[in-house]
């Protein structure tokens, strides 16, 4: 499982401005790894039904990510289960998209460029 960190709210943080920017990066990184992925399997000029597949199921991934960050972030403070359903979330998007290019039990060489690339964008959110 990916483990993302999330930040709490302490006595150090004199209002939740910190948290919501904090946030708000983190928001931006997640919907950053689904233009990545779209400008990589654009290079050539096609995407596949398979490219298209898997920027389909990281997309819904995404929209989910920013449905539940929202939600969460509206006591400005990420509490241990949310925190969990984010991580869900995150491995879910993850999961679900190598599944999606196994359904023909092929994986192409074009969808293993992509998915080694979520996989690398995946890891590297902090």
């Amino acid at each position: 499982m990916i483990y993302l960190p999330f930040p709490k709210i302490s006595d150090q943080f004199l209002d939740g401005s910190i948290i919501l920017n904090i946030m708000n990066e983190r928001k931006e990184q997640i919907q950053d790894i689904y233009d990545q992925l779209l400008t990589k399997a654009n290079e050539d000029g096609i995407i596949t039904n398979e490219e298209q597949a898997i920027l389909d199921q990281v997309e819904m991934g995404v929209n989910k990510y920013h449905k539940m960050l929202d939600n969460a972030l509206k006591d400005e403070v990420i509490n241990e289960n949310e925190r969990y359903q984010l991580q869900n979330i995150r491995s879910k998007m993850l999961g679900d998209s190598w599944v999606k290019a196994d359904e023909d039990s092929v994986i192409s060489r074009d969808e293993a460029v992509l998915l080694n690339l979520l996989l690398k964008l995946m890891k590297n959110i902090d």
